[in-house]
């Protein structure tokens, strides 16, 4: 676990309440104060944690890749926070919630690949262009679906860039959790960066690098 500073601790809860007012997807599942503007699929505390520990590095991301969007409520509040000047989104828009997404990030510049991200189009649409300091995966959350994310898109990433998976912990999906297990022991001399889970022990975020 990271070990913040009190100003990071500070800077973590008041990103969590301005999170908290920007909406939710589902409030038992989520959290949140209410259902709906953004749509965060996130948990709020997991996420805050997230943008401060970006923030905190060095040089903090500024190109982002977003696997499995939904709403689109993830990379808004990413992008709030850490103001990117590249975004990609690669999603099926099969989930019940993406045609709020054109809505959500209205005034978001990005480019969005419509599609199946495990295909060979979907990986011919970024070959060839810049590599992306972050990499969120939220989409196929099955073991061979996450590992095959994983192999596939860790080619992507920039030096020192960061490859996020979302629902890490075996209550919220054991797919991706027994992919992170797999990771931990070493798979592939993968790197685990750090790990952010609420004492509830529900959805969870695990940052990884070649």
């Amino acid at each position: 676990m990271a070990n913040w500073t009190r100003e990071q601790s500070d800077r973590i809860c008041a990103i969590r309440d301005e999170i908290l007012k920007m909406g939710s997807d589902n409030f038992n599942r989520f959290g949140g104060e209410f259902e709906g503007g953004i749509h965060l699929q996130k948990d709020p505390m997991e996420y805050a944690q997230l943008i401060v520990f970006l923030q905190s590095k060095e040089n903090p991301p500024k190109s982002f890749l977003e696997i499995g969007s939904a709403a689109g409520g993830g990379c808004f509040a990413l992008h709030h926070y850490l103001n990117f000047n590249r975004i990609v989104i690669m999603d099926d828009n099969n989930h019940v919630k993406s045609p709020m997404r054109e809505q959500v990030l209205a005034e978001v510049d990005r480019k969005e690949y419509i599609g199946d991200a495990h295909s060979e189009d979907a990986l011919n649409y970024i070959k060839g262009g810049n590599k992306f300091d972050l990499i969120l995966i939220d989409a196929d959350q099955t073991y061979g679906g996450t590992l095959s994310f994983i192999d596939t898109y860790m080619e992507f990433l920039e030096e020192g860039g960061i490859l996020v998976l979302h629902n890490i912990t075996e209550s919220s999906c054991s797919g991706v959790g027994q992919v992170d297990m797999l990771v931990s022991k070493g798979y592939k001399d993968y790197k685990v960066i750090e790990k952010f889970t609420t004492c509830r022990g529900r959805l969870g975020l695990g940052l990884y690098s070649r």
